[in-house]
């Protein structure tokens, strides 16, 4: 199964889930993580789940919750 959830796209933040299989992937984290963990916990995931974030380029509205984020829960960027 492929899941493809747009979480926000605009200049106030981007991010992308992505989930394939067992492959859990957040396309650019630009929220704030504790923003992000509440649309994830609205998906029925936990962002400890995650196997990697990746980033498209490292302006604000992509990268905002990214430390924060994988910081917390270990995540490979």
């Amino acid at each position: 199964m492929f899941r493809f959830s747009v979480l926000s796209s605009s200049s106030a933040g981007n991010s992308i889930y992505i989930e394939s299989g067992t492959r859990r992937i957040l396309l650019d984290a630009g929220l704030t993580a504790r923003r992000l963990t509440a649309l994830f916990q609205s998906l029925g995931r936990d962002p400890a789940d995650l196997d990697a974030v990746f980033l498209t380029h490292e302006h604000a509205d992509h990268v905002r919750g990214l430390g924060p984020l994988v910081r917390k829960h270990g995540i490979p960027v």
